[in-house]
């Protein structure tokens, strides 16, 4: 009998027509809850509020709980199916006292808890009750009146039902036949799931035994092994569709067992091959042995995997011609970095693809995404990347620290300098760490250099690399004389070296912290260079870091325009040198050699609006910097670089996708008007929008991609190019705002 229970009080209206049902067919249940640590070696990603690799997975809408069971091969249960399974053959409305069987409000401290610590059912099944509400395949509606036999529930609806009960709610909500509904879309910290499966214990495959997951392997070959558990009585066997790939242990047996092969060298074209277990299967790819025009294009100085962290890296072809490409993962001491990835414009059912080293065909304009997945388990997986690549590419990877959706974009460095130099600040509760990656084929002794805010050297070293090593430290742990100071620290490239630096600010923010990529200055000129956006008021401020990277003092001048071009008149305080603000449309300023000099803006956070606009820095000497951008009101920053190139066109990655939205500022530092020719193409490379954007002479514009200007890259991924007129010379910036509302700035990538 499906619905309210005899003697049952406590029901609801939506309960109390109970009916008789059949279950024609028996189903195996997962016996708790969809745990967070299986979701994201499934899915790749951990969405959940609260964090624990055997807590429930929480704050998943119906379709993304759907995904995963059928990506085990599996599906959502019926309401029907739910109730048959809860009750245990117990027709009261619940299995046992609340308390023993369930955490609910007056017992889970507001929060989940692993799965499998309460009393189970009848059934074996832990936490039908209580933890997190689950889904279920049905529409919410009301009940039928008369019997029936496998009922799949309404044929539409605006919610899903939910079964189960939470830990926010109270008892009541405990019970077996207690049934409410919500949106599809909806994900919040009390919604999980389980799955259900048809496979019968001889042959169950895929829900029982192992998600398939994809294996990338070098073309000098590699030894790899796959662990697999199946029931205890389940025989398994094994066969490869390749004769490169070799067993080199069973390739059958009965219950849990381990795969081992070996894959040959390469020294052909890129190849596949599957290996078979089961009746499931996963795909092996070996790079290829050799590709003709494939060269270095750059490196990404640090990116992280595991343990709260993931890394997305956004690969485009800048040019007309389609592009092999080739990026490399490598750990600390120089070797592979074997991590798993997916690639979400290519939705699989299978698990992440495994591999430290990836090859990949880029069609002409497009675009490339890969993630890191993978169980967000410590230690943290953390390294550096390499791209290759036969044509003109480009791109950059974002740093995400998930607990509170913090990110930040890293560059590709493509420069191959003497030195570069990080600004620091590690006063006020900041924190400033720095990667150094080695791309060199040769191990290597960076040199060391620290000065402060003045100029004055305040410390030297050195640091050794492994050949292609990587390293990554808290600046004032690493060298105590930068605690609570400000200044610099240069790294010198080792003769016939190559190096690549990066610096990462983080600010206090609850019980996260906001995460911003501080740029490697090298090869400063004296020509100065323009910050395409700067936003004072209504909770923003910039803060605009000045160095003088010479040898001699130097002259800077700083001046603010706004959209017209016309001088801005800021309020403007020096936080080095103290004193009131004072509003003016330009900054003059010496700089001793090697000094840091802070430019802040000062607007009241109770403005009406922000005042937004540009800035142009002009300099006799070798003057170079970046612009910090906050909002207080949240502690959000991003860093605006300086943009000292002259490009024939720039280039901006931008992904409207799951929610996220991008901001676009372009400006004009030229004396007349100019038109800017712009072309929007989706990932695949094709044109889907054209415009000319007219410029006052030293203009601005800032505007948001899809909402304000171009409905057609709308919940996509593409990119947009900007074309400087002839005689013209213009600055971009790109703005990735996820659904968190943390921002961060997106490098423009010349073309």
């Amino acid at each position: 009998m499906m619905g309210c229970s005899p003697g049952d009080e406590e029901c609801f209206d939506e309960e109390k027509r109970s009916h008789e049902v059949t279950i024609t067919s028996g189903f195996w249940m997962g016996r708790t809850d969809v745990t967070q640590e299986a979701y994201q070696r499934v899915m790749g990603r951990n969405p959940s509020h609260f964090k624990g690799a055997s807590l429930p997975v929480d704050t998943v809408s119906w379709s993304d709980a759907q995904a995963y069971c059928q990506k085990v091969g599996a599906r959502l249960p019926t309401e029907a199916e739910w109730e048959y399974a809860a009750r245990g053959s117990d027709p009261s409305s619940r299995y046992g006292p609340p308390g023993d069987i369930g955490w609910h409000r007056g017992n889970s401290q507001r929060k989940t808890h692993a799965v499998a610590q309460k009393k189970a059912n009848p059934y074996g099944l832990y936490d039908m009750l209580g933890n997190v509400w689950q889904w279920t395949a049905d529409w919410y509606g009301d009940y039928a009146f008369t019997p029936a036999s496998d009922p799949a529930g309404p044929a539409g609806g605006t919610g899903r039902a939910l079964r189960g009960g939470s830990w926010a709610d109270n008892s009541r909500f405990l019970r077996e036949s207690e049934r409410e509904g919500a949106l599809p879309g909806d994900r919040y910290d009390v919604i999980g799931f389980r799955c259900v499966s048809a496979f019968a214990p001889e042959d169950r495959d895929l829900s029982a035994g192992f998600v398939p997951e994809d294996r990338a392997v070098p073309a000098g070959g590699a030894s790899e092994s796959l662990d697999f558990t199946f029931p205890p009585d389940f025989a398994w066997k094994a066969s490869s569709s390749a004769d490169w790939i070799t067993f080199t242990g069973p390739t059958s047996g009965v219950g849990k067992g381990t795969l081992r092969y070996l894959v040959a060298s390469n020294a052909g074209p890129g190849r596949a091959a599957t290996i078979a277990v089961a009746g499931a299967s996963f795909t092996v790819e070996q790079e290829a042995g050799s590709i003709p025009g494939l060269s270095f294009i750059g490196c990404m100085p640090h990116i992280a995997a595991g343990q709260d962290w993931k890394t997305t890296f956004a690969l485009i072809d800048k040019d007309s011609a389609p592009a092999q490409v080739r990026l490399s993962l490598i750990g600390d001491s120089g070797s592979p970095l074997k991590l798993p990835v997916t690639f979400p414009q290519q939705p699989s059912t299978r698990g992440p693809l495994i591999g430290a080293s990836l090859d990949r065909t880029l069609s002409s304009n497009a675009s490339l995404i890969i993630d890191t997945a993978g169980a967000q388990t410590g230690p943290i997986q953390a390294g550096s990347a390499q791209l290759a690549a036969t044509g003109s590419v480009d791109g950059f990877a974002i740093l995400h620290l998930i607990p509170g959706g913090q990110e930040t974009a890293v560059r590709l460095e493509t420069r191959n300098a003497g030195s570069y130099l990080l600004a620091f600040d590690n006063t006020a509760g900041v924190g400033f760490s720095v990667a150094l990656a080695n791309t060199s084929a040769q191990a290597a002794n960076v040199g060391v250099v620290i000065r402060d805010a003045t100029g004055a050297q305040i410390g030297n070293g050195s640091l050794a690399l492994e050949s292609g090593g990587h390293t990554a430290f808290l600046l004032s742990t690493q060298y105590p004389v930068t605690a609570n100071k400000q200044g610099t620290i240069e790294f010198d490239t080792p003769p016939g070296g190559r190096i690549g630096a990066l610096g990462i600010r983080t600010t206090p923010l609850g019980t996260t912290h906001t995460l911003t990529a501080i740029p490697a200055l090298a090869n400063i000129g004296t020509g100065g260079g323009s910050i395409p956006h700067t936003a004072t008021g209504n909770g923003w401020q910039s803060t605009f870091v000045l160095i003088n990277t010479g040898r001699s003092a130097a002259r800077a001048s700083l001046a603010f325009f706004d959209d017209r071009g016309n001088p801005l008149s800021l309020p403007i305080e020096f936080p080095q040198l103290g004193g009131a603000a004072s509003v003016v449309s330009s900054v003059n300023q010496t700089l001793a050699a090697g000094a840091t000099l802070l430019v802040q803006s000062a607007a009241p956070l109770t403005n009406p609006a922000p005042t937004i606009g540009s800035a142009q820095l002009s300099t006799d000497g070798n003057v170079g910097g970046f612009e910090i951008l906050r909002y207080n009101p949240s502690g959000q920053e991003a860093v605006v670089p300086i943009e000292s190139r002259n490009a024939h066109a720039y280039l901006l990655a931008f992904d409207n996708s799951n929610g996220t939205a991008t901001g676009v500022a372009i400006n004009s530092t030229s004396t007349q008007a100019a038109s800017i020719p712009v072309v929007v193409r989706d990932d695949t490379g094709a044109q889907i929008a054209t415009d000319t954007i007219p410029l006052a002479a030293n203009g601005h514009l800032a505007f948001t991609l899809a909402v304000d200007k171009y409905p057609a890259a709308a919940n996509i991924r593409g990119t947009i190019e900007f074309d400087t007129p002839a005689g013209a010379r213009i600055g971009v910036l790109g703005i990735r705002i996820p659904v968190a509302h943390t921002f961060t700035t997106l490098p423009a990538l010349v073309k």
